[in-house]
């Protein structure tokens, strides 16, 4: 039996059969590849913002691309604890810096140190000014040990924090004893009995002015004269 003898029916069959299987691997490649690209995709498998406004969707993007930029250090121990975990000298260690900015920020007008900024370079530029008092050697000591309690998987425990709280102490020392004077400031103190325009009582007696104040302490003393004045002439009228 050869081609010859096959009818036009089973031919469209084969043919029929062939394009199926066609369709069936070129949908099944087709999704296989689809699925490995929402694989390695790394935003949603739906765009942000799909079916709103071009200026909403702009906005949406703009907001999240700020949360890369947003960043915490929230403090670890609120609570004094007996309870010493692994973690305990680390988080003390890490609230310990927290507590020495605060300091530092309350006594010199310089810069905060945002979270996710260098910590090491932000101490190392404070060693001409607050941090003078100490040795750049016990600041790269502190900075090292800082970031081995908040990063490094090495064991941080009470004899690494007790030389961490010794480098600390020096330099709060450093900043206590680095703040500026404070600006003595000369308050003037405002008498009202004597900012106001000379003026001839109703007596006779004669008001003079002790110092310069304000024209508007000035002007309301002048019209509680005058209305003194009037109401005691109205008195004298009465009589």
């Amino acid at each position: 039996m050869g081609f010859r003898d096959l009818s036009g029916i089973t031919i469209v069959v084969f043919i029929g059969i062939g394009v199926l299987g066609f369709l069936i691997l070129f949908i099944f490649a087709k999704r296989q590849i689809r699925r490995f690209t929402l694989r390695s995709r790394k935003g949603p498998h739906v765009p942000v913002g799909h079916g709103a406004s071009g200026g909403m969707q702009k906005e949406i993007n703009r907001r999240l691309d700020r949360l890369t930029e947003i960043c915490y250090e929230p403090k670890l121990l609120f609570e004094p604890s007996t309870e010493k975990t692994g973690a305990f000298y680390r988080m003390k260690a890490v609230d310990s810096l927290k507590v020495l900015e605060e300091e530092l920020w309350k006594l010199h007008p310089i810069t905060r140190r945002y979270p996710g900024n260098n910590v090491r370079a932000y101490y190392l530029s404070l060693s001409s000014g607050p941090l003078s008092k100490v040795e750049g050697q016990v600041i790269q000591d502190f900075i090292t040990l800082y970031e081995q309690a908040r990063f490094s998987p090495v064991p941080f425990g009470k004899d690494m924090y007790s030389t961490f709280h010794a480098a600390w102490k020096q330099l709060r020392q450093s900043i206590h004893a680095t703040k500026p004077a404070k600006r003595k400031q000369v308050e003037h103190k405002v008498d009202n009995s004597i900012w106001y325009v000379p003026a001839s009582s109703p007596s006779g007696e004669d008001f003079f002015l002790d110092g310069l104040g304000s024209d508007d302490s000035a002007i309301e003393q002048d019209h509680s004269l005058s209305s003194d004045r009037e109401r005691r002439e109205r008195d004298q009228v009465t009589t």
